[in-house]
């Protein structure tokens, strides 16, 4: 607790940033060696063993490939950090805006609970949602324009599309 209250280093004097870097390598130095030590035994196995990059391509190899796709990436992480929403009501309302508004969806699927929780959690969860969160989604939908096609009327297959709405293409 007292290293989140802690001022950020760059505030601090450079003898007590020295000491504070100190003290965080020491606390952490073991498994970034192991890590670095990890990196370089599979760097040198691929080479070594002419592993093809198509079966173990080398870290050096990953970490090129990254940041020539740094955009994608990010853009794609983004998207699945967003995937999953857990959190108060408040904060499910607020990060499932997010959502509606970047992706527009006439359907969207909500999952009350998983894991290992007591049935008491899991009804408490399921009332959240029904009380709070989905009202609140009605709201932003009828705000953003968004509907299901069940509201709309429109066939969710085209095997029940009238042929007069079919248009081709």
């Amino acid at each position: 607790m007292a290293e989140a209250l802690a001022p950020p280093a760059a505030a601090l004097p450079v003898e007590r940033r020295g000491a504070a870097l100190g003290a965080w390598l020491r606390k952490r130095g073991g498994a970034i060696l192991v890590f670095a030590v990890l990196f370089l035994a599979w760097e040198f196995a691929v080479r070594l063993f002419g592993i093809k990059e198509y079966l173990l391509p080398p870290p050096s190899k990953v970490w090129t490939e990254f940041v020539k796709r740094f955009d994608p990436v990010m853009a794609s992480t983004w998207v699945t950090t967003h995937e999953i929403v857990a959190g108060s009501p408040e904060t499910v309302i607020r990060e499932l805006r997010v959502v509606l508004e970047t992706c527009r969806p006439s359907i969207l699927m909500l999952w009350g609970n998983d894991g290992n929780i007591s049935h008491e959690a899991s009804k408490r969860c399921i009332e959240l949602t029904g009380r709070e969160v989905i009202p609140a989604l009605r709201e932003m939908g009828d705000e953003l324009g968004l509907h299901d096609p069940f509201e709309l009327d429109t066939p969710v297959s085209l095997k029940y599309t009238p042929p007069e709405q079919l248009r081709s293409t």
